[in-house]
């Protein structure tokens, strides 16, 4: 769950490259959205808003793509 601001998400192991994040969110409403902002090879964060703007807690999924771990 994210809770209701932004949700900072921190890999078991740094990627040496990241090439894709997908999240998949859960129990959405109707004109909920996402914004996944500091990606990096190690995590990301992800905030999901309301139709209105407002920061929402929601149920994620999420999947990273890359090669090589340190």
């Amino acid at each position: 769950a994210s809770g209701a601001g932004t949700y900072s998400v921190s890999f078991d192991k740094t990627f040496r490259q990241l090439d894709t994040i997908v999240v998949t969110g859960q129990n959405l409403g109707s004109g909920d959205y996402y914004t996944i902002t500091n990606k990096t090879v190690s995590g990301f964060d992800v905030t999901f808003y309301d139709s209105g703007g407002t920061p929402v807690d929601r149920t994620f999924d999420y999947y990273a793509l890359g090669y090589g771990t340190y």
